[in-house]
């Protein structure tokens, strides 16, 4: 396994940590690094399988994606 995919995409963990921001930078931290991978195989699940399946929309994947990475991070940033 390469470095790039054992850290994670930098860019990526930086714009999670920005949007939990006012939570403190340490909580944003957190969760930007708890959600790093999950976000990249969430988007990349839901593009494959809007590939299989165009008639499907990807913005309601992305919409599910989105409630499911805030409902870890809630979890991550509560300590559960």
């Amino acid at each position: 396994m390469d470095q790039q995919a054992r850290r994670g995409d930098p860019g990526n963990r930086r714009e999670i940590s920005q949007s939990w921001a006012s939570a403190g930078p340490e909580a944003a931290e957190k969760a930007g690094e708890a959600l790093d991978y999950f976000g990249i195989a969430g988007f990349d699940g839901a593009f494959v399988a809007w590939q299989a399946e165009p008639e499907g929309s990807m913005r309601d994947q992305m919409a599910l994606l989105t409630e499911a990475m805030v409902a870890i991070a809630e979890r991550v940033l509560a300590g559960r």
